[in-house]
C-alpha cells in the first residue's frame, strides 16, 4: 500500500491547494455563514469520507482523503481568522494546523500526517525566530518528543527519514534567534549541530540488532555522518573557522550554553557506552576512523574557552584539515580493503573537495597546484586499481 499511500496523499495536498485557490479567488463573493459552512462542511466531508475508506480496507485513498482534510484545516484558520477580522499572532496558526496534523497521526495512525507535521513545525519555528526573534524551544521537543517516538513505534524509516532533518532545521532556527550577541552564536551553534552528528553517528552502534526496524541504523547513520563531514569540511576553510568559532562563552545566554552542555554530554556518553560495549564484545565496535568525529567535536568545543587558539586563523582551521585528511585516508583505506563501495566513493569525493578547497587559499604557485593535482591524481588511480582487484578476488571467491 505505500505506492497507493503516497501517490493518495500527494493528491490530497495537491488537491487541498487548488481548493484554497478556488476559495481565494471567490471569497469576496460569498456570504460570511456560507463561508463558514463551507469551511466546516469541507473539513467534515474529507475528514469523514477518509475515515470511512480506511474502515473499509482503502487505506491509501483514506490517507488521502484525510491529509485534504488537514490541509483544509490550515487553510480554514486563515479563512475563519479573516472573517471574523481576528487580529491574532500569526505564526500561532503554524502551531495549531502541526498540532492538529500530529493529533491526526498518532490517532489513526498516519505517516502522512506526521509527515506533514514535519513540514509546519519547522515553518513554525522559522517564523517565529525570523520575523519575531523567538527561539520556540518546543519546535525541536514535539518532533523528538512526538514525531520520532511515533516513527519508531511504527517502523517507518519514510517518517525517520524526514523527522530528523525537519528537528535539524527546528533547532537550527532555535538556536539563530536566542537572544545571544552575534558573535557569540557561531561556536555553540557549529558545538550543537556538530555534537547531534556525532550522537546520531554513536546510536547506530547502540542500537538493538533484530529489532524489527532494521532500517533504523542506516538513517541515522547517514544523517549522522553527512552532518558531521559537513560542517568538519566548512571549518576547514581558515577565514570561516576563525569568524564562526570565538570564544564567547561568557557573553552566551544561558539557554544557548544549556543546549552546548546537553548536546555534549549526551554525544559523550554515547561514545562512551559503544567504546566500553564495543571492548566486552557486546556491540560492534566502530572502525577507527569513526573515532575521529567526536575528536573534532572536541576541537571545536575548545575554541569557546580558549583565546589563545584564534592568535592565527590557521592555527583553528589546520586541525580540522588534518581531521579531515585523515578521514579521507581512513575511508580509502577501508573501503579499498574490504571492497566496500560507499567508504571509498566517499573519501574520494571528500579527497578532491579538500583539494579544491585548498587550491584557492593555500596552494599559491602554479608548479605547486600541478603536483597537488598529480598526486591526488595518481591517488585516485591507485585506490581505484586496489579497489577492483579486491572486489574481483571477492567475487571469485578467493585470490588467484
Amino acid at each position: 500500500n505505500i505506492g497507493m499511500i503516497l501517490f493518495a496523499s500527494l493528491a490530497g495536498v495537491i488537491v487541498g491547494l487548488g481548493v484554497i485557490l478556488l476559495l481565494a479567488h471567490n471569497w469576496q463573493a460569498i456570504p460570511r455563514g456560507g463561508k463558514l459552512a463551507l469551511i466546516l462542511g469541507s473539513l467534515l466531508a474529507a475528514h469523514g469520507a477518509g475515515m470511512w475508506q480506511i474502515r473499509a480496507g482503502r487505506r491509501g485513498l483514506g490517507e488521502g482523503l484525510n491529509l485534504l482534510g488537514t490541509m483544509l484545516f490550515g487553510a480554514g484558520i486563515w479563512l475563519i481568522a479573516q472573517i471574523y477580522h481576528i487580529d491574532e499572532h500569526y505564526p500561532n496558526a503554524f502551531l495549531f494546523w502541526s498540532l492538529g496534523a500530529m493529533g491526526l497521526a498518532w490517532a489513526l495512525p498516519s505517516v502522512p500526517q506526521a509527515a506533514l507535521a514535519c513540514v509546519l513545525i519547522p515553518v513554525w519555528c522559522g517564523v517565529e525566530g525570523f520575523d519575531f526573534s523567538r527561539g520556540m524551544h518546543a519546535g525541536p521537543l514535539i518532533l523528538a518528543g512526538w514525531v520520532a517516538t511515533l516513527a519508531f513505534r511504527l517502523r517507518s524509516a519514510f517518517l525517520l527519514t524526514v523527522a530528523i532533518p525537519a528537528f535539524f532545521l527546528s533547532l537550527l532556527f532555535v538556536l539563530f534567534n536566542l537572544p545571544c550577541p552575534a558573535h557569540a552564536h557561531g561556536g555553540l551553534i557549529f558545538s550543537v549541530l556538530l555534537n547531534f552528528g556525532v550522537a546520531l553517528i554513536t546510536a547506530t552502534y547502540l542500537w538493538p540488532r533484530g529489532g524489527g526496524f532494521e532500517a533504523a541504523p542506516m538513517i541515522l547513520g547517514f544523517y549522522g555522518r553527512f552532518l558531521a563531514l559537513g560542517l568538519i569540511y566548512l571549518l576547514t576553510f581558515p577565514h570561516f573557522a576563525d569568524d564562526v568559532l570565538p570564544s564567547a562563552w561568557n557573553q552566551a545566554a544561558f539557554s544557548v550554553k544549556l543546549y552546548t552542555v546537553v548536546f555534549a554530554a549526551l554525544a559523550a556518553a554515547l561514545w562512551l557506552k559503544v567504546a566500553v560495549a564495543g571492548r566486552r564484545g557486546q556491540t560492534e565496535a566502530p572502525p577507527g576512523d569513526e573515532w575521529l568525529f567526536p575528536l573534532a567535536a572536541a576541537w571545536a568545543a575548545l575554541h569557546l574557552f580558549l583565546p589563545v587558539i584564534h592568535a592565527d586563523e590557521w592555527l583553528t582551521a589546520l586541525p580540522f584539515n588534518l581531521i579531515l585528511l585523515a578521514l579521507i585516508v581512513a575511508l580509502m583505506t577501508r573501503g579499498c580493503r574490504q571492497g566496500l563501495r560507499g567508504p571509498t566513493a566517499v573519501g574520494s569525493i571528500l579527497l578532491v573537495l579538500l583539494m579544491l578547497a585548498r587550491y584557492f587559499d593555500l596552494f599559491e604557485s602554479l608548479w605547486v597546484r600541478g603536483l597537488v593535482f598529480i598526486g591526488v591524481g595518481v591517488a585516485l588511480f591507485v585506490q581505484g586499481l586496489i579497489y577492483r582487484r579486491v572486489r574481483r578476488t571477492r567475487l571469485e571467491g578467493g585470490p588467484r
